[in-house]
């Protein structure tokens, strides 16, 4: 049981690119980096080793599907106005509307921007449910660009944001962040700044199931992790994930005698961590039957590490940060 790697998927949009780095997904699965010929996928990988792979009380959870989904999304223009819908709300749109709809909680972390890059979420003062809703029915439906009711973030590198089922949301163009999910695909759209595909249609709509789904008391939360420059930065604890960033740089531990120096212990956890890399570059290092290993990592690399690890070192060699998430 090493730390694994995966190959990334691209997916192509009208606004740019998705690279799907960990995914269960039917039809978008990760494969596993081997050396050897032959595919073999994070979800073989879960129904033959079990909670070996991703822990006791996860896998008696979510057995064979693995319950996050994370991506880099590259935008060179504004994503759709959206929003996702909760656990709750979900199901009953499945049942309401006869369609598979699963609940989608995310979260952001800003890699890279470009000048005037911004982030949109939740409501302007003022707007109720009456107000938005209204904005749909004539005459107003096909005219009001619903971004006028909308909050706007200037957003630059080190932001992370947490984007709630039920926050109406979009993501401007020139970003590149880090999206850590529920594994869920479940999107509907309000507005799509009226553009068509390359056949000259407007892509669809989903008002009546987004209107069900927007919870009108969310509200954008923004943060940066370098305020303070603190060596770990707690991003996010909810039921679904839990997200920490790590300046490598800024640690300290007097303990082991070592500078740049981070223990993680998984065995308190019964979780696998998945390590993404967001700059410089480092060593991890393991024990497997009484031996020591090591490698390096370096920036845009993903790292997963089964439960069953139990621990491993990683230390910097020249400004390493990265994110940590584990159930």
């Amino acid at each position: 049981m090493q730390p694994f790697r995966f190959n990334k998927i691209d997916v192509e949009a009208i606004w740019g690119v998705e690279e799907w780095i960990l995914s269960c997904v039917k039809g978008r699965e990760s494969t596993l980096v081997t050396p050897y010929n032959g595919c073999v996928t994070l979800s073989e990988l879960i129904q033959k080793y079990k909670e070996t792979i991703v822990g006791k009380k996860i896998y008696a959870r979510h057995r064979e599907e693995f319950p996050l989904l994370v991506k880099v999304i590259k935008t060179n223009q504004q994503l759709s106005v959206q929003v996702h819908p909760s656990d709750e709300k979900a199901q009953k749109i499945s049942t309401q509307f006869g369609e598979e709809a699963k609940g989608k909680n995310e979260m952001w972390y800003i890699l890279e921007t470009k000048d005037n890059a911004k982030i949109i979420g939740g409501f302007n003062d003022g707007v109720d449910n009456k107000k938005f809703t209204e904005s749909f029915q004539e005459p107003n439906r096909d005219k009001n660009n619903i971004t006028e009711l909308l909050k706007s973030f200037d957003t630059k590198s080190g932001d992370y944001f947490f984007t709630p089922a039920g926050l109406v949301h979009s993501i401007g163009e020139g970003i590149t962040l880090l999206e850590i999910q529920q594994p869920s695909q479940t999107t509907y759209r309000l507005y799509d700044y009226d553009r068509v595909d390359s056949r000259g249609n407007k892509r669809k709509l989903d008002i009546d199931k987004a209107l069900e789904s927007v919870d009108f008391n969310l509200k954008m939360v923004q943060k940066n992790v370098f305020e303070g420059y603190v060596a770990k930065v707690n991003l996010l604890n909810s039921q679904y994930f839990k997200v920490n960033f790590i300046n490598l740089d800024k640690i300290c531990r007097a303990k082991c005698g070592k500078e740049n120096f981070y223990h993680l212990d998984l065995s308190q956890q019964d979780s696998f961590f998945i390590i993404y890399v967001t700059k410089g570059e480092g060593k991890i290092s393991y024990s497997l039957e009484k031996q020591c290993y090591s490698e390096k990592i370096s920036k845009e690399d993903l790292l997963f590490l089964p439960a069953s690890l139990q621990q491993v070192d990683i230390e910097s060699i020249d400004n390493l940060q990265f994110i940590e998430a584990y159930l």
